[in-house]
């Protein structure tokens, strides 16, 4: 397409032609810039929903399995969430 843009337009002295092959290109340029908005807009939209799920699954397992540890062992349970508390108001010492 550029080589007769250059052959008809430009060598030629065809401004209608020159003009006629820009928009064409312009218009071509629009759409894939439109297409890579609208791609961007519902890839991140679907990575959010997985996103979500895998929370919502992964919150779901940790809570199952800190219910189970701690009425398997209760005294470890009772070491590890002093030791968490003991932590945080170390750090924030």
């Amino acid at each position: 397409m550029t080589d007769n843009l250059v052959d008809k337009g430009i060598i030629g002295k065809n401004l209608p032609y020159i003009w006629q092959t820009g928009g064409e290109m312009l218009l071509v340029s629009a759409l894939g810039l439109l297409a890579a908005f609208g791609n961007i807009y519902f890839a991140s939209h679907k990575a959010m929903q997985v996103g979500q799920r895998l929370r919502t699954m992964l919150f779901a397992k940790v809570l199952t399995f800190s219910d189970d540890v701690s009425l398997m062992q209760p005294a470890v349970t009772l070491v590890f969430s002093l030791t968490n508390v003991g932590i945080v108001f170390w750090a924030a010492a």
